[in-house]
């Protein structure tokens, strides 16, 4: 019996579903006026409820108790699968954690190893800057010794020594180029460093010219001209190397 309500209630369900398309087809044995979409789905329904009512009566305990079984079977699938979404949805999670945590790491230490070299080159670099520059910083000492004891000859003859080793100083300055780690501001300071330095090495050589000319005419104008340039020389100098440290500083080279 169950599964002769069972199959009734089936054929109620096409009939509804057929109705709604055609409804003459269902409810031809009807009066006219019925024969429409309404009364095919109180018809059918009505058929749904009472024959699934009546096969649900007529199932055996055997019957019962199987078809409890399966709804709890299908319960338990229902929640294994909410739980292995969940669980798949939780591992997809980690992954992309995982991975981001991996990609963050490993940027880091590309920027921190970018970090080093830059700082690598930096030092190589002021060394270099300094190397340039010793010739002309070495002969600056050796015309300072001279004068200090007093001898004047001496002194001219440092003085043309020390314009050569200008030359040299410049020279070697200007064949400096910036590493190519180094980004725009950092190459763009190193320029204006070096342009500074530069311009402070054709002021010491300015002093040279006017200190020379002091010695052979004892004019106070060039021995003040020749002061002015030491100071401007100093100054142009202390901020051409401002320029070169700031990239150092930048990424806390020695």
């Amino acid at each position: 019996m169950l599964d002769f309500f069972g199959g009734l209630a089936t054929i109620s369900l096409i009939a509804f579903v057929v109705g709604m398309f055609k409804p003459s087809l269902i409810m031809r044995w009807a009066p006219e006026e019925k024969r429409n979409r309404k009364w095919v789905a109180i018809i059918t329904f009505a058929g749904m409820i009472l024959f699934s009512g009546l096969a649900a009566n007529t199932m055996t305990p055997e019957q019962k108790a199987a078809q409890q079984a399966k709804q709890e079977q299908q319960q338990k699938d229902k929640e294994a699968k909410k739980q292995a979404e969940a669980e798949k949805k939780a591992a997809e999670e980690k992954a992309a954690a995982e991975k981001k945590a991996a990609e963050e790491k490993a940027a880091a230490e590309k920027a921190a190893a970018a970090t080093k070299q830059k700082a690598n080159d930096y030092n190589t670099l002021y060394n270099q800057i300094m190397t340039a520059m010793k010739p002309a910083d070495d002969a600056m000492q050796a015309r300072k010794d001279v004068a200090s004891a007093g001898d004047f000859v001496g002194m001219i003859n440092k003085m043309v020594e020390e314009k050569a080793a200008i030359a040299n100083a410049k020279a070697n300055l200007n064949n400096l180029s910036a590493p190519s780690s180094f980004d725009s501001e950092d190459m763009d300071n190193f320029q204006k460093g070096k342009e500074r330095i530069s311009q402070g090495l054709d002021q010491r050589d300015a002093f040279i010219v006017y200190m020379a000319r002091y010695i052979q005419n004892q004019s106070k104008t060039d021995f003040e001209m020749a002061q002015q340039s030491i100071k401007q020389s100093d100054a142009s100098i202390m901020a051409g190397l401002a320029y070169i440290v700031t990239i150092g500083q930048k990424y806390k080279a020695n």
